[in-house]
């Protein structure tokens, strides 16, 4: 039983060998069908086997010299990069941020010791010929160094594709690309145009006594506390500053201001309150510490050459020739003939800023138009650091406030100045350069470096 099984087991072996080889030769006789007639000697066999070889050598080195260029470090080259910003006319070379950084990016950093913001020391600089690398030199006109070949442009496609993160900021604020642009070369800077975030901000916030609005019946529910930790600050570290969304309408502002002068919110029995403070100290056109108020009708006095969009004459005049402008003028007169507001007195010999906290810290306005520099910010100047809150605390330990949204005018209109027109800042103040020993490659790794230390929160939190 065993040997005959055995034997099928061959057979069958034996039957399946044969399929198998008619299979490959039906499959090399289909081949040879399928291809070219010419019959190939033994010499062209062994030249085509060789081309084969030589071919499929080739595709190897080629796929394998891709898979290197992919993998290829862009800093492998080490190169020198001469740099110059403000405060650098002190440094002590080989610092610690310094060698970490000439390591990340395997450049030499020559930190030139010039004061960028001496003017005399900068045009000395550029009378004989130097500019460094890259570098932010304020006592220089970047268009002069540029006409006089001592810095190099910089094109929109180096800034998209080597800074994608500072493209991305000119894509969201569009007149970024006409800011240092090169007149006669289309797509091409002077630098890199300094961005600020201040344009973002008022120049004056909206600012009441919290305390005064609940007493007079105008609660705020979505307040949102704002502690303060500064050590100069501590008085006011809690439950003193509060921010809210909520924005009063027209009337209840007026209401509030009335409310504030005759309803003694203070509660001390004494007719000595009033709305807010008319921040001048008589009649005048005005300026930014009045722009809350005339914001209301759709006008900034901070500016008194602007032109506005006249909608009933379809031009542009001057701001008095503005309904807005006739508008304003009835309430400011208004607000003052009824003692809801009272005009700014003199008392620091026409310090402006003296003038304004020696009012305000009388602790006897509800409403007032705060800097936004300088008040609640530990680095003001003493006489501002003590404005608001912690100064004003002094004459009323009781007090607390809210700072809200601007007021809007009976036509929805509300504003003020802001800290800066534009987002981007251009000439001596605000251009970043690159000197004509700038290369491409040199450009390149300042922009990485640029990229590293100014627009990643690693590079930025460590380096700043």
């Amino acid at each position: 039983m065993f040997v005959s099984t055995k034997i099928k087991k061959k057979e069958g072996f034996l039957n399946m060998k044969r399929i198998v080889s008619m299979l490959l030769l039906l499959t090399m006789l289909c081949l040879v069908a399928c291809s070219d007639t010419e019959v190939i000697t033994p010499d062209q066999t062994s030249a085509t086997t060789a081309e084969s070889t030589t071919s499929a050598q080739s595709t190897a080195a080629t796929t394998t010299q891709a898979s290197t260029t992919e993998m290829q470090n862009p800093f492998a080259e080490r190169l020198e990069l001469t740099y110059l910003v403000r405060f650098t006319h002190n440094y002590d070379a080989d610092r610690w941020d310094e060698l970490e950084l000439e390591e990340k990016f395997n450049i030499d950093l020559n930190v030139w010791t010039i004061d960028a913001y001496n003017a005399e020391q900068c045009t000395m600089m550029a009378a004989a010929g130097d500019w460094a690398d890259t570098g932010y030199i304020n006592g220089y006109d970047p268009v002069r160094a540029y006409n006089e070949g001592l810095t190099r442009n910089i094109s929109l496609e180096q800034i998209r594709t080597m800074l994608p993160e500072y493209y991305s900021i000119l894509e969201g604020n569009p007149i970024g690309f006409k800011v240092n642009h090169i007149q006669d070369e289309p797509d091409h800077y002077y630098g890199l145009s300094f961005c600020y975030a201040q344009n973002n901000y008022w120049y004056h916030t909206n600012c009441f006594r919290l305390d005064w609005l609940e007493n007079i019946g105008y609660p705020i529910s979505d307040l949102t506390e704002v502690k303060i930790t500064a050590e100069s600050f501590q008085q006011a570290s809690e439950d003193v500053v509060f921010l809210s969304n909520h924005v009063f309408p027209y009337e209840e502002f007026l209401d509030i201001l009335r409310a504030f002068t005759e309803d003694d919110p203070d509660g001390n029995g004494v007719d000595d309150t009033f709305g807010a403070m008319w921040p001048l100290t008589g009649p005048s056109y005005g300026s930014h510490w009045t722009d809350l108020y005339t914001g209301m009708f759709g006008i900034t006095s901070a500016y008194t050459t602007w032109l506005y969009y006249d909608e009933t004459s379809d031009n542009y005049v001057p701001s008095y020739a503005l309904p807005g402008w006739r508008d304003f003028l009835v309430f400011i007169n208004e607000m003052l003939t009824k003692g809801y507001m009272n005009y700014m007195v003199d008392v620091s010999g026409g310090d402006y800023g003296g003038n304004f906290y020696s009012a305000i810290l009388t602790g006897n306005y509800g409403h007032f138009p705060l800097d936004t520099w300088f008040n609640m910010n530990p680095g003001s100047p003493p006489r501002i650091e003590m404005g608001i809150p912690q100064g004003f605390l002094e004459k009323a330990p009781e007090a607390q406030f809210v700072v809200v949204p601007a007021i809007v005018g009976p036509e929805g209109k509300g504003g003020n100045k802001r800290y800066v027109d534009l987002p981007f800042r251009d000439g001596p103040w605000g251009t970043w350069t690159f000197g004509h020993t700038c290369t491409d490659e040199k450009l390149e790794r300042a922009l990485a470096l640029l990229q590293y230390t100014h627009f990643n929160d690693e590079g930025f939190y460590r380096y700043y």
